[in-house]
C-alpha cells in the first residue's frame, strides 16, 4: 500500500524539508473515529462476544471499510458465525523528511504513530464495555484481529497495560515494536505469518521498520 501511494511522487527540494502524507503532533486535526458494527442476522443471544477488526494499510492508509485489506470480508465471516463485529478507525499519520535528496522517517515517529492507534483501539474496546448491555456483548470475550498495521496494533493492545484490553487476539502477519512494551504474558494469540515476509520477519517477531520503507524507497533512520 505504501509503494503505491508513493510511486510517481515527486521528492521535496531542499527548501521544503518536510513532506507529510497526514496530520502530525504539531498539526492536529478534530475529527470524530468512527467504527462500523455488525451484528449476526435474527441473533436473539443476550451476551455475545466481539471481536474488533483493526484494517491495515502501514499507518498512513487503510479504512475501516476497505475491501483491499479484507476488512468487511473479516467482519461478515465473523458476524454470519454469530460473533458481533466491530471495524475501527484509528489515528493515522508518519512524516517523511528530506535528507539530500533522500526521504527518511525516523523510529520516534513511527513508534508515536503504533502509540496513537493503540490507545484509539484501547479507547474503542473500553466504548463496548460501557455499552455491553445494550450491545448485547459479553465483556468477558472481547477480542481483536488486525492484519499488517492492524495486527501491531492489535499486539500490542493484547500485550500492553491498558484498561481497555481484548482477551485474546488474532495477528495476521503482525508484530510488537518493542519488547519493552510486553507488560501482560498469558495472552491467547493466534498468529498467521509467511516466510517471505521482508517487513515483519515470522521468526523475530518485531516489526522491521528500516525494510518496510525500504521497500517504498524511503531511508530509515
Amino acid at each position: 500500500m505504501i509503494s503505491s501511494l508513493m510511486s510517481g511522487l515527486d521528492l521535496p527540494s531542499e527548501e521544503c524539508p518536510v513532506l507529510s502524507f497526514f496530520q502530525n503532533s504539531s498539526d492536529i486535526q478534530k475529527k470524530e473515529l468512527r467504527l462500523d458494527l455488525y451484528e449476526p442476522i435474527g441473533d436473539t443471544v443476550e451476551n455475545r462476544p466481539l471481536v474488533v477488526v483493526v484494517h491495515g494499510g502501514g499507518f498512513i492508509a487503510g479504512e475501516k471499510n476497505d475491501n483491499s485489506q479484507q476488512t468487511i470480508r473479516y467482519c461478515d465471516s465473523l458476524a454470519a458465525r454469530g460473533y458481533v463485529t466491530a471495524s475501527i478507525e484509528y489515528r493515522k499519520g508518519l512524516v517523511l523528511r528530506n535528507r539530500k535528496n533522500e526521504l527518511h522517517i525516523d523510529e520516534v515517529d513511527f513508534k508515536r504513530a503504533v502509540s496513537w492507534a493503540t490507545e484509539d483501539l484501547s479507547a474503542a474496546i473500553m466504548f463496548f464495555k460501557k455499552h455491553a448491555k445494550e450491545l448485547k456483548i459479553d465483556t468477558n470475550k472481547i477480542f481483536t484481529l488486525g492484519n499488517s498495521s492492524g495486527a501491531v496494533i492489535a499486539l500490542n493492545n493484547a500485550f500492553g497495560n491498558f484498561k481497555g484490553r481484548a482477551k485474546a487476539t488474532i495477528s495476521l502477519w503482525g508484530a510488537v515494536i518493542d519488547t519493552s512494551f510486553l507488560v501482560e504474558k498469558n495472552i491467547p494469540i493466534m498468529l498467521v505469518h509467511g516466510k517471505n515476509d521482508e517487513i515483519i520477519p515470522y521468526d523475530k517477531g518485531q516489526v522491521s521498520i528500516s525494510a518496510l520503507f525500504r521497500k517504498a524507497g524511503v531511508f530509515f533512520s
